[in-house]
């Protein structure tokens, strides 16, 4: 069995959505108004930021993106447009990244995170941190992990998650006693995906059910309102 170690960096940004249900779609209108090598162009990575409205909202997201043979970390800092840049927020607790795995995830595979969520007890709506097995070439994926806000956002919930090639979406919260941590799972075989929080496993999808080739691992947080944080 492939078993891939605790991941250990998240994803921070905004949702353009309006329920966990259809959590971590991707702007359409995003446009790169920059882009450099990072040091000089000694590293393999870049340096970018981009402009995406969401609503009546214009945000600049700064990125910057490191590329191992297998592993990716990109690094990102959000912004309303009319802020102005403060480099000490980008090592604020909201400053985040996402670690992105490509590996052969088609037979035996096991991956854990101890994730921590802590009360935020400004944020306005729902959040989220997961561990995503997602397709490259189609819109299937599924996730196992931990969200607040529903009904308010002192409530911790863990959640499965899923979509189909076709694009259908299932949403299962379960609860969890997460003291301080919860390790949340994705294993998988040839015939089947699963999904664990705290070794109890919550849901299990056959892998012809659930088709998802060519994939790669995303280690995600999100929330669905601008200036909403997730401190872990």
């Amino acid at each position: 069995m492939m078993r891939v170690g605790i991941l250990t960096s998240i994803f921070l940004m905004p949702a353009a959505t309006a329920s966990p249900a259809q959590s971590l779609s991707t702007p359409k209108n995003m446009v790169a108004t920059h882009a450099e090598k990072v040091c000089s162009g000694m590293a393999n990575g870049w340096y970018w930021e981009n402009k995406l409205a969401i609503g009546t909202m214009n945000v600049v997201l700064e990125q910057t993106l490191l590329l191992g043979k297998t592993t990716a970390f990109v690094a990102t800092y959000g912004r309303l447009d009319t802020d102005k840049e403060d480099p000490a927020a980008r090592v604020a607790r909201y400053y985040q990244g996402t670690v992105y795995r490509t590996d052969d995830f088609s037979g035996d595979f096991d991956l854990q995170y101890d994730a921590t969520m802590a009360p935020a007890p400004s944020n306005r709506s729902w959040s989220l941190v997961g561990v995503m097995l997602k397709a490259r070439t189609a819109p299937s994926w599924i996730e196992i992990g931990l969200s607040r806000g529903d009904p308010d956002a002192a409530t911790l919930s863990g959640f499965t998650a899923a979509s189909t090639s076709a694009g259908k979406k299932s949403w299962n919260p379960v609860q969890a006693e997460c003291a301080p941590a919860c390790e949340i799972e994705l294993k998988g075989d040839r015939t089947a995906l699963y999904a664990f929080v705290n070794g109890r496993k919550i849901e299990e999808f056959s892998r012809l059910s659930l088709p998802i080739v060519k994939a790669y691992v995303q280690l995600n947080a999100q929330v669905n309102a601008v200036g909403d944080i997730i401190s872990t």
